[in-house]
C-alpha cells in the first residue's frame, strides 16, 4: 500500500478481454484515465493471462495517453479461482484485467531475468499474431531447434528453458516467453513480437538468475529514489529453472 496527501488513483475493471481487440481495449484504458486529466503518473496493468496481446494493448494505450507515465505490471491467471482474481473498489470481474493510474507518487522501475544469449541473432521474417512464422526466412521451429543445438548439443525439452530476447536501447535484453513449439513449426509466444525484430535465444542458469535480483536492487537503490517498499513481480516461466529454488528467488 501507499498513501499521502498528493496520492490519487483511478482504477478501471473490464471483463472477459479478447485478445483480438487488444487495441482497442488500450484506447478505451487510456480514454478513461484521461477524462481526470493526469499530467504524469505509473499505469498499473494485470490483465488476464493470454485475454490481451500486452504489445497492443500498450501501443493503443501510449498512443492515446501520450509518453508521461510508466507503466508497471504483468500477466495473471484465475484458472485457480473459477475465473475470479480480478477486483477493484467497484466489484469483481471474471477473465477480465484490472488497471489503474496512480498519480503523486515517486516509483523506480526495473527488470532482471538473469539469461543470456546463445548462438547469434536472427531477424524475425514472418509472424502471425503472437505466432512466429519464420526467422531468417527459415520455419521458425527449425531455426529455433538448430540454434540450440550447435549451442549445447541438445534438442529443446522445454521451450521455458529458451525464450527469446530482444535487445534494447540500452543493451538489455528483453525476454519474451515462448508458450510452445506449434505442430506447423511456428513458435507460440506469450506476447507479439513486430516482424523484423532482431531476437536471440537464450538460456539461463540458476546462479544467473540470483546474481541479476541482486544487481537490479542496487541499480534500484542507486534512482535517486529513497524506496519505503518494494514491489516485486515475479515470473511463473522461471520455474522450470529453477526447480525447487522457485521458492528461494524472492530471499
Amino acid at each position: 500500500a501507499a498513501g499521502g496527501a498528493d496520492i490519487t488513483a483511478t482504477t478501471l475493471l473490464l471483463d472477459h478481454l479478447s485478445s483480438d481487440k487488444s487495441w482497442d481495449m488500450g484506447e478505451k484504458a487510456a480514454f478513461h484515465f484521461l477524462e481526470k486529466n493526469p499530467k504524469t503518473g505509473v499505469f498499473l496493468h494485470f490483465p488476464e493471462a493470454f485475454s490481451l496481446d500486452a504489445t497492443e494493448f500498450l501501443h493503443g494505450f501510449y498512443g492515446r495517453i501520450g509518453p508521461g507515465f510508466r507503466h508497471v505490471g504483468g500477466a495473471v491467471s484465475s484458472e485457480a479461482a473459477g475465473g475470479y482474481c480480478h477486483f477493484t473498489e467497484k466489484g469483481m470481474g471474471k477473465r477480465g484485467g484490472t488497471f489503474a493510474l496512480i498519480e503523486g507518487m515517486s516509483i523506480g522501475v526495473d527488470f532482471t531475468h538473469g539469461y543470456y544469449p546463445i548462438g547469434g541473432p536472427v531477424i524475425l521474417t514472418r509472424s502471425e499474431g503472437k505466432r512466429i512464422l519464420e526467422l531468417n526466412f527459415i520455419p521458425a521451429a527449425e531455426k529455433y531447434r538448430d540454434i540450440i543445438r550447435e549451442a549445447t548439443g541438445k534438442d529443446v525439452k522445454e521451450v521455458a528453458l529458451h525464450p527469446l530476447g530482444i535487445p534494447g536501447f540500452r543493451g538489455e535484453l528483453i525476454v519474451r516467453d515462448l508458450v510452445r513449439i506449434n505442430t506447423d513449426g511456428s513458435l507460440e509466444c506469450i506476447m507479439s513480437i513486430p516482424e523484423l525484430s532482431p531476437l536471440l535465444v537464450l538460456r539461463g542458469t540458476k546462479a544467473g538468475v540470483f546474481k541479476g535480483i541482486n544487481k537490479m536492487c542496487r541499480r534500484l537503490k542507486k534512482d535517486g529514489i529513497s524506496p519505503r517498499f518494494i514491489l516485486a513481480f515475479d515470473c511463473i516461466t522461471k520455474k522450470s529453472l529453477l526447480r525447487e529454488m522457485l521458492h528461494a528467488e524472492p530471499a
